[in-house]
């Protein structure tokens, strides 16, 4: 990767505490951190920001049934994008749901700050290998 590159994250988390968390996690790094308004419609956001690298999601309990809709709908968009979820409800259950569905990987809230940038730059790395 050379200086000139710039990673492009984009973060669908309504939550004002959590978007918080994430632009702390990730100041001062190669990413430009995009935050999708809460009240955008998913698919506008993902045409609104793109082009982005990787997108974190934060998944409310109930909608974790539209997971495959929401990995869908960002592949169509930009199918090298990774899937980051985030998650109260995170357990084995739900983490091998989403990677079944193509999600990079599921993360649990309230953020741990060392998983959540390990996470977040192994898949933007992955894309980079890819």
């Amino acid at each position: 990767m050379n200086s000139e590159t710039q990673f492009r994250l984009l973060v669908c988390d309504p939550d004002p505490q959590g978007q918080k968390i994430i632009r702390e996690c990730l100041q001062g790094s190669s990413i430009k951190v995009l935050f999708s308004s809460p009240a955008e419609p998913f698919e506008n956001a993902l045409a609104k920001h793109f082009p982005f690298n990787a997108v974190v999601i934060d998944l409310p309990a109930p909608a974790t049934r539209c997971c495959d809709k929401m990995v869908s709908a960002v592949k169509q968009v930009a199918p090298s994008a990774k899937v980051i979820f985030l998650s109260r409800l995170a357990d084995e259950k739900l983490w091998s749901q989403v990677l079944s569905l193509g999600a990079y990987d599921l993360l649990s809230k309230p953020l741990e700050r060392t998983e959540f940038l390990r996470t977040v730059f192994g898949a933007l790395q992955h894309d980079q290998v890819a």
